[in-house]
């Protein structure tokens, strides 16, 4: 029971604070939410490709696949299964 716990609390945690950041990125800057979501996408491919995002994936599941960063570090994950 503890370790589920646990489990959830590092996805909240995670996952909470990658949307904080995109909610700061909105406020205190002039860039459009369009450019935030190419970013974190971009940011998620660069950082699979580096193979940096892999030990927050596994440290806090869907906390970390499921914001934008996550789709982009899928992406490179299968472009480099394929290639």
């Amino acid at each position: 029971m503890m370790e589920l716990l646990w489990l959830l609390v590092r996805v909240f945690v995670v996952g909470g604070l990658l949307c904080a950041f995109g909610q700061l990125l909105i406020l205190k800057t002039k860039l459009t939410s369009a450019r935030i979501l190419v970013g974190y996408v971009t940011a998620g491919v660069i950082l699979g490709a580096l193979g940096i995002y892999k030990p927050l994936v596994d440290f806090a599941g869907a906390g970390a696949t499921v914001p934008l960063t996550g789709f982009g570090y899928l992406l490179a994950k299968g472009a480099m299964e394929g290639a």
